[in-house]
C-alpha cells in the first residue's frame, strides 16, 4: 500500500495551485518538524527555501555526522527535490532540550514555520521521538498541570503572529499535535481569528477541565485530528473537532508512525470501521484506570507503567513493536507493583494478543494490508 513517500513520488510535481493543500501535505509538514535544522534554518523571521535547507544539511552532516531516521531522511530528500515542497520558505526554527538536570524540568521542544504560496503560515510543532520516555511525556500531557513545552508553544505562536503577515495553520504529530491545540487555545482572540486549521496527527488529548475552558471551545471547530485505526497515544483523554481514522500498514504501537499510514491519491485511506475495537477498549480502560487519580497518583501510575514496559529491555517503539505477544506477556509477568497496575497490564496483554492474532489473520486473507 502507498504511503507518504509514494505520495512525494507521484504528486510531488504538482503545485499547490494545481492541487490544493490536503491532509497528506499536513502530515508531511508535521513530520518535517523532526528534521534536525539547528544552525540551518534561521531562528528569526528571515527565511530560506526547503531546498536550500536540504543543501546546508548535507554540507553540515559531512562534518559532524548527524543522522536522522532513514524514513525521515528519505522524506527530506524527496521534499527538497519536489516542485511542490522544494521552494517553500522556512523560518523561525527553534530547538530546545533539557534533560532535567540542575533543578530544571525535563523538556523537549522544537518548531518551524513553513510559508505556503498563498501566504498561509504552517507552524509545525515537533512531537516526541520514538523512545518510550517520549511516550511517557505524551501521557503527562493529560494531567491538569501545564508542562513547559506547552507554554513554549504558546509563546512561539505569539511571536509568529507578531512577525508574520497572513493566516496560520498549526500542526504536529504525537505531542506536536497536542502543542498545536494548546497554542491555539491559549492565544489571544485576535490571534485566534487568524488560525484557519489546527492539525492534530495522532496526538494525545487534554484533561476535561481544559476542554471546558472558553478558550478551547473558541477553537475546537477548527481542530482536525488524523489518527491511525490502531491509535493508542492519540486516544488518551479528550479531543474535540473533526476526527478521521486511517488505514495503516502496521499494527499496535507501530501504527503511530505517520509513514505507516496508507495514502490514496491526495488523501489517506479511510479505515472502514473507524478506530479499531481493541484501541477503543484500551482507551476506555486507560481512562478508567486514571480517572479517580489525582495528578501525583497519576504521575506515579504512568511512571510504573512505562518502567514495566522497559523492564524487558525495550527503549523505543520499534523495540516494543518487535516483541511477540508471549514475549510481552513474559515482561509483564515480572511486574510486582500494585494490584491496580497488575490488573491494567493483564488487560493490556490480553488485548494485544487478541488484536495481534486478528491482524495476522487479516494479512493472511488479504483483508488488512
Amino acid at each position: 500500500m502507498s504511503n507518504m513517500i509514494d505520495y512525494l513520488d507521484w504528486r510531488g510535481d504538482l503545485s499547490f495551485s494545481q492541487s490544493p493543500f490536503n491532509e497528506v501535505d499536513n502530515a508531511l509538514l508535521a513530520t518535517f518538524s523532526y528534521v534536525r535544522l539547528l544552525g540551518i534554518v534561521p531562528e528569526d523571521e528571515s527565511a530560506i527555501t526547503l531546498k536550500k535547507a536540504h543543501e546546508r544539511y548535507y554540507q553540515r552532516t559531512k562534518n559532524v555526522g548527524e543522522m536522522m531516521s532513514p524514513p525521515t531522511l528519505l522524506m527530506f530528500d524527496k521534499m527538497a527535490a519536489s516542485a511542490r515542497f522544494g521552494n517553500l520558505f522556512l523560518s523561525g526554527f527553534r530547538d530546545f532540550l533539557s534533560d532535567g538536570s540542575e533543578n530544571s524540568s525535563s523538556e523537549q521542544f522544537a518548531a518551524v514555520t513553513i510559508h505556503l504560496p498563498d501566504g498561509t503560515n504552517y507552524i509545525a510543532f515537533r512531537g516526541t521521538d520514538e523512545t518510550l520516555a517520549g511516550w511517557k511525556e505524551d501521557l503527562y500531557l493529560t494531567m491538569q498541570e501545564t508542562i513547559p513545552s506547552q507554554r513554549r508553544a504558546s509563546a512561539y505562536l505569539s511571536w509568529a503572529a507578531e512577525n508574520y503577515c497572513g493566516n496560520f495553520m498549526l500542526g504536529g504529530h504525537s505531542k506536536g499535535g497536542n502543542l498545536a491545540i494548546y497554542a491555539a487555545a491559549s492565544a489571544s482572540p485576535e490571534v485566534q481569528d487568524r488560525i484557519l486549521t489546527i492539525w492534530n496527527n495522532d496526538g494525545p488529548g487534554f484533561h476535561e477541565d481544559f476542554i471546558e475552558t472558553p478558550a478551547y471551545q473558541a477553537v475546537k471547530d477548527r481542530i482536525r485530528s488524523v489518527k491511525p485505526e490502531y491509535s493508542i497515544i492519540g486516544g488518551f483523554f479528550l479531543n474535540e473537532g473533526a476526527v478521521s481514522y486511517v488505514r495503516t500498514s502496521a499494527f499496535g504501537v507501530a501504527a503511530h508512525h505517520s509513514f505507516t499510514w496508507n495514502v490514496l491519491g491526495d488523501h489517506f485511506e479511510t479505515a472502514p470501521n473507524g478506530l479499531h475495537p481493541g484501541s477503543r477498549v484500551f482507551d476506555a480502560k486507560m481512562e478508567e484506570a486514571l480517572a479517580d487519580l489525582d495528578d501525583t497518583q497519576r504521575r506515579r501510575f504512568i511512571s510504573d507503567l512505562f518502567d514495566s514496559l522497559q523492564a524487558g529491555g525495550s527503549e523505543t517503539l520499534s523495540d516494543l513493536s518487535k516483541l511477540k505477544p508471549l514475549q510481552l506477556a513474559g515482561v509483564m509477568r515480572s511486574v510486582t507493583k500494585g494490584t491496580e497496575l497488575q490488573h491494567f497490564l493483564k488487560m493490556l496483554i490480553e488485548l494485544y494478543i487478541r488484536d495481534f492474532r486478528e491482524y495476522i489473520s487479516g494479512k493472511g486473507n488479504g483483508t488488512n494490508q
